[in-house]
């Protein structure tokens, strides 16, 4: 019986690259792509078996939506392996609701992995990224707050510099 694979699309330098070497590396699986709509499918060309315009875009934002009807689908199909390109706790998060019986990423070498991250590790990780963004966030609104910018008072200092000189 054939292995079948579900690689989901990431901006990455090394994607091409990586579905090559799965190919030459499972020469008689099948492999579904998910791809963004729009994307040109003349790239991905004798790299895969199927194509499906479910991954989101690099424009949009990312959304439970996305992620829901992504994650629907994917375990409704039953894929045997899901890849994706980075091994990161949201992909990671992703990867473990898909169903499938092996989850793994794509080093920059463009071998396979298996994704190795806890459950715990991985929501900490997200709730850490979370939590400085919305550090960064409030640090410089109040920046801002305590140092406001206004062209009034630059054209004011350059007025009191002119009228020294």
């Amino acid at each position: 019986m054939k292995k079948r694979f579900a690689v989901l699309y990431s901006l990455a330098p090394h994607f091409r690259r990586s579905l090559l070497a799965l190919r030459e590396e499972e020469p008689d699986s099948h492999i579904t792509l998910l791809l963004p709509p729009g994307f040109p499918q003349e790239v991905v060309e004798g790299c895969c078996d199927e194509i499906l315009a479910l991954a989101p875009a690099s424009s949009q934002r990312r959304s439970l939506k996305h992620a829901w009807r992504l994650i629907r689908y994917l375990r409704r199909e039953r894929f045997d392996c899901f890849i994706v390109f980075f091994n990161s706790p949201a992909l990671w998060l992703l990867t473990q609701c898909s169903g499938a019986r092996e989850c793994a990423y794509f080093s920059q070498r463009g071998a396979r992995c298996p994704m190795s991250m806890s459950f715990l590790r991985s929501v900490c990780a997200l709730a850490g990224k979370r939590i400085r963004g919305r550090y960064m966030y409030y640090k410089i609104k109040w920046d801002i707050y305590r140092h406001p910018f206004s062209d009034t008072s630059r054209a004011a200092d350059r007025k009191e510099q002119d009228g020294d000189s």
